[in-house]
């Protein structure tokens, strides 16, 4: 008992020192402390709370194995935009009045998108966080006018704080610019763990979306992945 307790203390350890400390190792550290502390109720001889610890934990797991199977499903999407009039980029922070690592990625999927499809407009939407001195909305402007992209093509939404405003504004503002009454398709361009949850609220909000998927590093994909699955669990039941 004592040696299986210090082998998954090590190994939790292990993940701390090589993926450092973040959201995915927290929460690995609690699944694995959990394991530990049902498994001494265990030997104590408190089996029927064992049981249900176990069970409990089980039901976890198996829960985060199904849905990270359905964000890898939509991880990789590539749809079609022939139909397609706007892409929406979805924001992920600033770095300074410099879009971060993850932002960048996202934008780079849409240059590739805008080049090779003349026709879309872009929403590029994000609002201005805590002491940022510009929107997300216009930094992500500013990197696209600066990779050859026209202003023309780019539309601002800079009042948004997270994917549920993103979505919402850019589909008002889209309303807009269309002359029909009816919502387009829209092509929603996000990180590969992000665009499950995208859609998911997409949906709601009775937007038709396709999918275009940035990359993640393998190296941070499992800490995202793992805060996507707590952040799909409340989308599916608000």
């Amino acid at each position: 008992m004592v040696i299986l307790t210090v082998l998954l203390a090590i190994i939790a350890l292990i993940l701390l020192l090589v993926f450092g400390f973040s959201f995915g190792t927290v929460t690995i550290g609690l699944v694995l402390g959990c394991i530990i502390l049902a498994l001494w109720v265990r030997h104590l001889g408190y089996q029927l709370l064992a049981k249900l610890m176990g069970l409990s934990i089980v039901t976890f797991l198996l829960s985060v194995l199904v849905v990270s199977g359905l964000i890898l499903k939509e991880a990789n999407a590539n749809d079609q935009l022939e139909a397609v009039q706007f892409a929406v980029v979805l924001g992920a922070g600033l770095e300074g009045e410099q879009v971060s690592k993850t932002l960048k990625r996202r934008l780079d999927s849409a240059i590739e998108v805008l080049q090779t499809n003349s026709h879309l407009q872009v929403v590029v939407s994000g609002g201005k966080s805590l002491g940022a001195s510009i929107s997300e909305a216009e930094a992500m402007s500013r990197y696209l006018v600066s990779e050859g992209i026209s202003t023309e093509r780019i539309i601002l939404e800079d009042t948004s704080t997270n994917t549920e405003e993103n979505l919402s504004f850019s589909k008002s503002i889209i309303a807009h610019e269309i002359d029909d009454s009816g919502m387009p398709t829209i092509a929603i361009i996000t990180s590969d763990y992000h665009m499950l949850r995208a859609k998911m609220i997409a949906k709601q909000l009775h937007l038709e979306p396709v999918g275009v998927s940035s990359k993640t590093p393998t190296t941070i994909r499992i800490n995202y992945m793992l805060r996507e699955y707590f952040a799909v669990i409340k989308t599916w039941v608000s």
